[in-house]
């Protein structure tokens, strides 16, 4: 049966951040995680936000996060991506590098590609849970100022950490996978950009490694509970305390 009410809900959420104005310039998936539904609250404005690589910023873009306090990048690519595209940062910021795999693995020489992108993100949760505890100390350090994290598209490495910062804090499921599922409009030029640029190179690329399909994090999330019960449980296993994950809330939900 289909939950209609869910669909508007998801719906109007994506809208939020589809049709809300372009902050920057240079990054096309650069946006912000406030105003959405939490536990008691709301997730506070002008803290936390996501985006993709962070290497075309102009100067006004700069000023622009300088002047919203935006100034801890926390950047989840690998080391080879952070050399060949450095974030364009400059001086006045402080720049985190956790380096994240997204890659499935090699096999005779060629990539391997996942059958669905939530296949993917199992992968990235299982190899990935030092780096995300890291991420999540680093916000603690922050003590509630502003932040970016971001990958290369700003949908993969980045929307599993935002996933698991809304999931502890008490987001709704719905409006997680309405988030995520944002960063497919935004990057689509971007996206159609790499097809052709595959397909000329004859280049086979699944589909899957272009969009952010909502029931993809779904299964994603789905995985999370079977394995550990939940986003607080997931980051107790990566080794963050109940202190911690407590403060955490406390730092991003805006009490009703």
């Amino acid at each position: 049966m289909i939950d209609k009410e869910r669909i508007c809900r998801m719906e109007t959420f994506t809208e939020i951040r589809v049709n809300a104005p372009e902050m920057l310039d240079g990054p096309r998936n650069f946006r912000e995680l406030g105003g959405y539904p939490a536990k008691d609250g709301a997730i506070k404005k002008g803290i936390l936000f996501r985006s993709d690589g962070l290497q075309s910023l102009s100067d006004r873009d700069r000023e622009w996060m300088k002047e919203q306090d935006i100034t801890c990048v926390i950047d989840l690519r690998s080391e080879n991506e952070a050399v060949i595209k450095p974030d364009a940062l400059g001086n006045g910021f402080e720049y985190h590098h956790i380096p994240m795999s997204d890659k499935m693995g090699e096999k005779d020489g060629k990539e391997i590609y996942p059958d669905s992108i939530s296949e993917l993100y199992r992968l990235i949760l299982d190899r990935q849970m030092e780096g995300f505890a890291r991420v999540m100390r680093i916000m603690l350090e922050r003590n509630g100022r502003p932040l970016v994290f971001h990958c290369a598209v700003g949908k993969d490495r980045t929307g599993m950490t935002a996933m698991l910062i809304l999931w502890l804090c008490g987001v709704p499921d719905d409006v997680i996978e309405a988030d995520y599922s944002v960063s497919e409009h935004n990057m689509k030029p971007i996206f159609d950009r790499l097809r052709e640029t595959f397909e000329e190179a004859h280049m086979e690329v699944p589909d899957v490694l272009f969009g952010s399909p909502a029931e993809e994090m779904a299964k994603t999330m789905d995985y999370v509970r079977e394995n550990w019960g939940s986003a607080a449980g997931y980051l107790e296993a990566c080794g963050l305390s109940e202190e911690e994950l407590d403060r955490l809330c406390e730092l991003f939900v805006e009490k009703a």
